[in-house]
C-alpha cells in the first residue's frame, strides 16, 4: 500500500501514457532526425506540469529508436563552474564509438576546455579592474601607493589583451576542431541518427549557470548532427537574462539568437481534458489506503479534482498532492468514522490552495459565503449544468443556521452528524482540525 503518489521513477517507467505525450514526443524526434540544422529547442511549459517525467520518457524512446541521447539534469550541475566540460563529458560518453573515437574528441575538448578556461579567468581579472580595485579604493592611503597598484593591474589586463590577439587565430581553429570533431561521431555508426541532448530543469537554476548553459551550447555545441531539447519554463529564463543584464533589455529578443523555436504539451478539449485529469487522479490514488466503499471515495475525488482544475489550472504537481493528502485522510478513517465527502473534499484543496480559508474552517469561523465565492456556487442549482451544485447543497447545510435553513430541502441529509456526536454546525471545524489538518506538507 502507498501513500504518496507515484514518484518520477514510477511515472517514467509507467506502461500506460495518460495524456498522449508519448505521441507528441515521437513527432519532436522526427524533427530532429529529418532536420539538416543544429537545432536548438525549448519545450516551454510551468513548473509542476511533467516536463521531467516527460523528457525522461523521451530519452528513452529516442534510445529505443537508435538516437544518441544525453539526459543533462542542470539543476544537479548548478554547483559546477566548468560547463563546458560537463557538456562535453556526456557527450563524449555517449558519441564515442570506440576507444580512439574517444580520445580524440577529449583531445579537442581539452584544448577548448584550456582556452574557456583562461578566458573565464581573464574575466576575473577584468571585474578586478573594472570595479574591485580602482584608485579611489585607496583614497585613505598614499596616494602614490594607490596609483602604483593601480598601474600593476593595468599592466596585468594589457598582457592578457596582447595575448587574446596573438593567440586568437589559434583558439578558433581549436574551437572548429572540436566542432568537425563531434559532428562526424554523432554519426559514426551506420544508423545515421544524430544526437539529441536534453538540457532539464534549467529554469530551477542560478541565472548566471542557466545563461552560460544556452551561451555555450550556442558558441561551442551548435554542429550538424547534435540537437538540443532546453526543457524549462521560458518566463523563467527571461527573469534570468533581466537578473543578468539589467532590466531594461528585451529578454525575449535575447533568447531568440540561442533558441530556435519553442514547443508546449498537446491540448485538449474540455471534456476530453476532464477525463483525463480524472484519470490521472485515479491513477494516483489507485495504490493508496482503501476507501472501505469499494472505491466510490477516490472514484469521488477524482472527479472533484477534474472540476476545480477547470476553475484553477492546477498542474499535475498540485493535483499528485492533493490525492497524497486525500489518501491520508482515507488511511487515517474508515466507514465508520465521520468523513462527509463533500466536506473533505473541498477542505482538502482549501488547505493546499487556500490556507486562509481553511484557518477559518479550523477555527469555526468559515461562511458558506466564503466557499460559494471561492467555487462558484450558484445561488440556484441545476445539477444537469453544474456539477458542484452536489458540494453547494452539503456546505450550505452543514455552514448555515437553523434560520437560514429555513424553506430548504435537507431531506437528503438523513444521515444526520448527531451519528458521530458532533452537531452540524460543528462538523466543518471537526474535519478540518481532526482529519485533514493532521497532515502538512513543507512549504
Amino acid at each position: 500500500m502507498k501513500i504518496l503518489a507515484p514518484d518520477v521513477e514510477q511515472a517514467v517507467a509507467a506502461s500506460e501514457d495518460i495524456f498522449g505525450r508519448d505521441l507528441f514526443g515521437d513527432g519532436l524526434l522526427k524533427v530532429f532526425d529529418v532536420s539538416d540544422d543544429a537545432l536548438v529547442v525549448a519545450l516551454d511549459e510551468p513548473w509542476g506540469s511533467g516536463k521531467t517525467v516527460f523528457a525522461r520518457r523521451l530519452a528513452r524512446r529516442a534510445r529505443e529508436q537508435k538516437f544518441k541521447v544525453v539526459y543533462f539534469d542542470a539543476f544537479k550541475r548548478d554547483y559546477d563552474p566548468d560547463i563546458f566540460v560537463s557538456l562535453a563529458a556526456e557527450i563524449i560518453e555517449e558519441t564515442g564509438t570506440g576507444p580512439k573515437e574517444k580520445r580524440e574528441l577529449k583531445a579537442r575538448a581539452k584544448d577548448v576546455a584550456k582556452i574557456v578556461g583562461r578566458v573565464a579567468l581573464k574575466g576575473a581579472i577584468r571585474g578586478i579592474t573594472a570595479g574591485a580595485i580602482r584608485a579611489s579604493d585607496f583614497e585613505e592611503a598614499n596616494e602614490e601607493i594607490a596609483e602604483e597598484v593601480s598601474k600593476q593591474i593595468e599592466s596585468e589586463l594589457d598582457k592578457i589583451i596582447d595575448s587574446r590577439l596573438s593567440n586568437s587565430k589559434a583558439e578558433k581553429k581549436a574551437f572548429e576542431a572540436f566542432r568537425q570533431k563531434l559532428s562526424n561521431l554523432s554519426l559514426a555508426d551506420d544508423n545515421q541518427k544524430p544526437l539529441i541532448f536534453i538540457v532539464d530543469e534549467l529554469d530551477r537554476c542560478s541565472p548566471i549557470y542557466a545563461l552560460s548553459v544556452i551561451e555555450i551550447i550556442k558558441h561551442l555545441f551548435s554542429v550538424k548532427n547534435v540537437h538540443f531539447l532546453l526543457v524549462c519554463q521560458l518566463d523563467q529564463l527571461s527573469a534570468a537574462v533581466r537578473k543578468v543584464y539589467g532590466s531594461d533589455i528585451n529578454a525575449s529578443l535575447y533568447l531568440e539568437k540561442f533558441i530556435h523555436f519553442r514547443v508546449s504539451f498537446p491540448q485538449f478539449e474540455k471534456r476530453e481534458n476532464d477525463r483525463l485529469l480524472k484519470k490521472f487522479a485515479l491513477s494516483a490514488l489507485k495504490d493508496m489506503p482503501d476507501d472501505d466503499e469499494s472505491g466510490q471515495l477516490k472514484n469521488g475525488f477524482a472527479q472533484f479534482i477534474s472540476l476545480v482544475w477547470e476553475r484553477e489550472q492546477y498542474s499535475l504537481r498540485r493535483i499528485e498532492r492533493l490525492c497524497t493528502l486525500f489518501g491520508l485522510c482515507l488511511a487515517f478513517t474508515n466507514k465508520n468514522t465521520i468523513r462527509y465527502p463533500a466536506m473533505i473534499h473541498i477542505l482538502c484543496d482549501l488547505k493546499l490552495s487556500a490556507p486562509v480559508l481553511f484557518y477559518k474552517a479550523k477555527n469555526g469561523n468559515l461562511s458558506y459565503q466564503d466557499v460559494k465565492r471561492r467555487y462558484g456556487f450558484s445561488d440556484e442549482p441545476d445539477r444537469r449544468d453544474n456539477k458542484l451544485d452536489w458540494y453547494a447543497l452539503n456546505w450550505r447545510y452543514f455552514l448555515s443556521s437553523n434560520e437560514e435553513l429555513k424553506g430548504f430541502d435537507v431531506s437528503g441529509f438523513e444521515r444526520s452528524s448527531f451519528d458521530f456526536n458532533v452537531e452540524r454546525e460543528d462538523v466543518v471545524r471537526f474535519l478540518a482540525n481532526n482529519i485533514v489538518e493532521r497532515f502538512a506538507f513543507p512549504t
